[in-house]
């Protein structure tokens, strides 16, 4: 059975499997697809053609673009906003306040924390990790094992090869390439391509990004924990629903 909140509107041949938790106010669209042991926040929004795979959890006001997938055991915070044709691959973790624009994907175990804003066409290899308030332009390309400190911005069809650290508050402009097991300091603007191990400033270490990754307790975690629990949650008024 799935659990079905308050004044939750589904469209035409959607399909839920057992076990889904849908928090009150939710609007689902036509054709999607929402897979066993999904729990879905209060207010969110997704819209048609959207398919979301078992155990992932969505914050609360979410707002999921049209023909997105949303693949195994994902974790969105509050107030993400996906737009049309985005891929998150397995183990994706958002933080809160994130926005990833059209047709970029991301790969397995990519993490981006609160406040993001990530371009349209990016593509983050697996085991990307970016901070908080990262911006990214469009077109860029992170491969794998990159990790970006907060408040850094990289530029449109900036590539970053495998390995590299940009620290906090970094720029990378727009059209340049960083080689692998490169090193970007704290405060840094590049302004031309940078070779493989190669280095910006004068740090030991950038900034590593931090993961804040606050999600209002009161709708999605508290239904995920309550599930575990076996004990449906408190604080969070639900109608029982076979679907």
């Amino acid at each position: 059975a799935a659990q079905i909140g308050l004044h939750v509107l589904i469209g035409a041949n959607t399909i839920i499997e057992q076990g889904l938790t849908i928090g009150d106010n939710v609007v689902i669209g036509n054709n999607v697809i929402i897979k066993k042991d999904v729990v879905i926040g209060e207010c969110t929004i997704i819209k048609d053609n959207v398919t979301i795979d078992k155990s992932s959890l969505l914050g609360v006001e979410n707002i999921i673009g049209n023909n997105v997938k949303i693949k195994k055991v994902c974790v969105l915070g509050d107030y993400v906003q996906i737009k049309d044709s985005v891929v998150l691959d397995d183990s994706i973790k958002l933080g809160s306040y994130v926005l990833i624009d059209m047709s970029t994907q991301l790969k397995k175990s990519v993490a981006i924390a609160d406040g993001s804003i990530i371009g349209s066409n990016n593509i983050f290899e697996k085991d990307v990790k970016t901070g908080s308030n990262v911006v990214t332009g469009s077109n860029v390309l992170l491969k794998s094992g990159v990790k970006v400190g907060d408040r850094s911005y990289l530029g449109n069809n900036v590539v970053v090869n495998n390995n590299s650290v940009i620290g906090s508050d970094a720029v990378i402009n727009d059209n340049l390439v960083i080689g692998s097991n490169a090193i970007i300091c704290d405060g840094k603007t590049v302004s031309s391509n940078l070779a493989n191990n190669g280095k910006i400033g004068s740090c030991t270490t950038p900034s590593l990004p931090s993961f804040p990754f606050q999600v209002a307790y009161n709708c999605a975690f508290a239904t995920s924990r309550a599930k575990i629990a076996d004990n449906f949650f408190n604080g969070f008024t639900t109608e029982n629903a076979d679907t």
